[in-house]
């Protein structure tokens, strides 16, 4: 019994262990990219109850009295390329039906009387209603020759047609709002810069050998159900501040200097999405100076002090008179 009991403990243990190392692998095959360039490439599995059964062919294409040619296939809207998932909708930049992904398969039985000489399609794609309708039409040239060589031929069309709903336009990447301060105070000057905007996935500061990156979402890379890969938008909030006399407070990027000595066409500032990126315009920037001046602080605080404390002593005076002329009538 004791046996019984220990080995299947060890049996426990040991499924658990395996179970943990699976998680582990799990977590170590992940992967992430920051543009849809980086995305491995796909590889398309297409609805296999497309294919025509047995049963379908023998009903419709086994025609024994007339010996008839039949044509037949499938097509299959899989996915599209450099598709981005943010919640529940997919994104892509550019025409849908640029970035669909279509494949097909087309088949002719036919009597002994032809050979397939081959195949011409006509693939059409439109987007109608946020749908992306793709049909096809694929001609079979069959032919025959006579007993003397000559070759005629004829030919069987038919039509396939496939509907997927479209992927959204991701936005465009706008114009980022570069905000450069200029700190003035007697200990130290320094100079803020400020990058406001629209729905940026990373951000960008250069000058000389200081660099600050900040990385606010990037993409997990994940497959549809027919294995189309495409980049599913996870948050990150994540900096990385190189060089000397470079930091940040919160989402202002401090340096030590003054603008003055500087010049601002060098600060190479950029911003990111999954598909492309853009560079800060230096004349679109905008300059201001805050300057912090303790004596000046320290002087406004004592007039202050010294004005409080002489309207407590004038109303405390008057206060005093005031009970003491009330008490001397009392008296008299």
């Amino acid at each position: 019994m004791r046996f019984i009991i220990l080995s299947l403990l060890l049996l426990f243990m040991t499924q658990s262990a395996h179970a943990e190392y699976d998680g582990i692998f799990r977590i170590l095959d992940e992967r992430y990219v920051e543009n849809v360039a980086d995305l491995p490439p796909s590889n398309p599995a297409p609805d296999e109850t497309l294919n025509p059964s047995l049963e379908w062919l023998d009903e419709y294409c086994n025609d024994d009295e007339t010996s008839r040619n039949c044509p037949f296939g499938w097509l299959d809207i899989v996915g599209f390329t450099n598709m981005v998932r943010i919640g529940d909708a997919y994104y892509i930049q550019g025409d849908p039906a640029d970035a669909a992904i279509i494949q097909y398969e087309t088949h002719v039985l036919i009597n002994g009387r032809y050979y397939l000489k081959g195949w011409e399609y006509d693939l059409q794609k439109e987007v109608s209603d946020g749908m992306l309708i793709a049909r096809l039409r694929a001609k079979a040239i069959l032919c025959q020759r006579s007993w003397d060589g000559y070759e005629s031929c004829a030919n069987e069309t038919f039509e396939l047609s496939d509907s997927e709903p479209a992927p959204r336009t991701y936005p465009s990447l706008s114009e980022p709002q570069v905000i450069v301060t200029q700190y003035n105070n007697s200990l130290y000057e320094n100079i803020g810069i400020k990058i406001l905007g629209g729905n940026y996935t990373k951000i960008t500061f250069g000058y000389q050998d200081k660099q600050a990156v900040r990385t606010t979402e990037t993409l997990h890379v994940e497959n549809t159900s027919k294995g189309i890969v495409y980049g599913n938008m996870t948050m990150l909030d994540q900096w990385k501040i190189e060089g000397t006399g470079i930091s940040r407070f919160y989402n202002e990027i401090l340096m030590d200097g003054n603008l003055s000595k500087m010049d601002i066409n060098e600060f190479d500032i950029r911003v990111y999405n999954p598909y492309t990126s853009r560079k800060a315009n230096p004349e679109n920037f905008t300059i201001q100076r805050e300057e912090f001046a303790p004596h000046k602080i320290m002087s406004g605080l004592l007039i202050a002090v010294v004005g409080m404390v002489s309207t407590l002593t004038i109303g405390s005076l008057y206060l005093v008179n005031k009970m003491r002329s009330k008490w001397r009538i009392n008296l008299f």
